[in-house]
């Protein structure tokens, strides 16, 4: 009897060896995917952040990692020549095209990069919104009152915050003699306008091109905040054409009067939308892992950053991406997702 229990127990003990083997065999191992976005405050890293911790909270083996960078508009020039970053994610904002190819006035790369959209694929769009300006100084209506003035504008390599009033001011109208004064990120914009530093600030809202959608980022909630009188000052037809005749992705907006607050009257803004990108080698199962999840959990991402709701179906987290330049991994889970990218 005493060796059929000891028997018996050998048994057990062989089978939950079996079961605890076959458990830690099928567990996926964790895989860390850095993203490299702008400053702390952009709608970039607040979605990378969120992504962060949904991923820890929903997903069973993607651990994505969010690192501020020096701006949404160099990470393609920071991509082609560091060779840590090659199956890194980087966040694709205004101009990206032209800080690679060396074309942002004042602004350097190690080497140029004139043909780069043949070297980056694009995984998703992940968020839009529109600029203009602001400022407490009666007297300027436009932005060619701003002439012989200081306009506080985030980091050179934010392509929104720091590239488009870059070209802007110094590539198109630099006969206005406008001091671009670059404030570390766009909270340090405002801070600048607040503090009396600079004349005017860049200024915009997380927004749809047709803005049904409209999120408030963080510096305009400071902003707003403060209690200062200030108002919006725009584009003209004019500039906003010279604009988009020198650019890339970058379209004309009209922001209806009262859409943010101190607007009394309909003003024309620069819009454009941002993407995740990545390498043409970065791994085709890991780029159909991210984009699955992003897609399966967009609705569930907005928990965790209001600025999800912007681009809130996955037809819209599909706007301007082109077919050929999408990675191959992340065109397999719009399809699968039902949407179809031209």
């Amino acid at each position: 009897m005493k060796s059929k229990i000891v028997a018996l127990m050998l048994i057990v003990v062989v089978v939950l060896g079996l079961v605890l083997a076959c458990c830690a065999g099928g567990a996926a191992e964790e895989t860390e995917l850095v993203m490299h976005t702008a400053a702390v405050g952009s709608a970039g890293y607040a979605t990378a952040t969120g992504l962060e911790a949904l991923s820890m909270d929903v997903h069973p083996w993607l651990r994505i990692k969010a690192l501020e960078s020096a701006g949404g508009g160099s990470t393609v020039a920071m991509i082609m020549t560091k060779p840590e970053w090659k199956n890194d994610v980087i966040q694709m904002a205004d101009l990206w095209d032209l800080y690679a190819s060396g074309d942002i006035p004042g602004y350097e790369t190690e080497e140029a990069f004139p043909n780069v959209r043949e070297d980056i694929m694009d995984l998703i769009t992940f968020c839009g919104g529109n600029l203009y300006f602001v400022t407490s100084d009666p007297d300027i209506k436009t932005l060619k009152d701003l002439s012989g003035k200081r306009v506080g504008v985030a980091r050179i390599g934010q392509g929104h915050w720091g590239g488009v009033p870059t070209l802007f001011f110094n590539g198109l109208y630099p006969e206005w003699d406008v001091s671009v004064d670059y404030c570390g990120g766009t909270n340090g914009a405002v801070a600048a306008l607040l503090d009396g530093k600079v004349d005017a600030c860049v200024m915009g809202a997380a927004c749809s091109p047709d803005y049904t959608t409209v999120r408030q980022l963080d510096f305009m909630i400071t902003l707003e905040a403060s209690g200062r009188d200030y108002h919006c000052v725009g584009f003209t037809d004019e500039e906003a054409a010279k604009f988009m005749d020198n650019s890339n992705g970058v379209i004309a907006t009209v922001m209806p009067a009262g859409t943010v607050l101190n607007q009394s009257e309909p003003i024309t803004t620069l819009w454009a939308c941002w993407s995740w990108g990545v390498l043409p080698t970065f791994p085709e199962d890991l780029a159909y892992e991210f984009v699955s999840f992003y897609l399966n959990n967009h609705e569930g991402l907005e928990a965790y950053t209001p600025l999800a709701g912007v681009l809130n179906s996955p037809e819209k987290l599909a706007s301007a991406l082109q077919a050929k330049y999408v990675h191959p991994g992340a065109l397999k889970a719009f399809e699968e997702a039902g949407v179809t990218i031209p």
